[in-house]
């Protein structure tokens, strides 16, 4: 994540008025509106590449696969990730109906320029919902898939590069 759009803090009533307004991609952390980077051509592919592999797997059950343009409510601020899954019923953030609270699977993409926000305080950010039980960081140069799996109060982490999985000793909440 790059510096602020938005310097001062701002209401959220303000960034749902400057994000209906923007050609941006825009995320509200802690009172400051940041615009998120445009990603490349590859990864726009890869993002519609894993939001494609995760619709067609969790076909026919209950969870729903939603794309980047869903915002995702967790304590005050609002983030946009590449991917979300949702299992069961949608739930709503009180203050914007079209946030939701409950991802139970959260993908990011990494890019040069969000990698350092997506492993740092984006994960402390989203470990803080009930409901998540896995963040994906999918990396595009180094063709991995970093999967951390809510385990009771531990996150457990595998690293996935082409075809075999690497699981390495379990971790606490980073």
């Amino acid at each position: 994540m790059g510096e602020p759009a938005v310097k001062s803090p701002v209401s959220y009533d303000e960034y749902l008025r400057r994000l209906e307004a923007s050609d941006e991609r825009l995320e509200y952390v802690d009172g400051e509106i940041f615009a998120m980077a445009g990603g490349t051509p590859e990864h726009s592919y890869v993002v519609l590449a894993v939001g494609a592999l995760l619709r067609d797997g969790l076909r026919g059950g209950p969870c729903r696969t939603f794309s980047s343009d869903l915002r995702v409510r967790v304590h005050g601020s609002t983030i946009l990730p590449d991917a979300t899954v949702i299992c069961g019923r949608r739930e709503a953030a009180e203050d914007d109906p079209h946030a939701v609270t409950n991802p139970t699977v959260i993908v990011e993409v990494l890019s040069p320029s969000t990698e350092l926000w997506d492993r740092s305080g984006k994960f402390a950010l989203v470990q803080q919902i009930p409901s998540l039980q896995h963040y994906l960081l999918v990396s595009p140069e180094k063709r991995t898939v970093e999967h951390f799996r809510r385990d009771g109060e531990a996150w457990r982490y595998t690293l996935a590069s082409g075809d075999t999985p690497s699981p390495s000793t379990p971790s606490a909440s980073r």
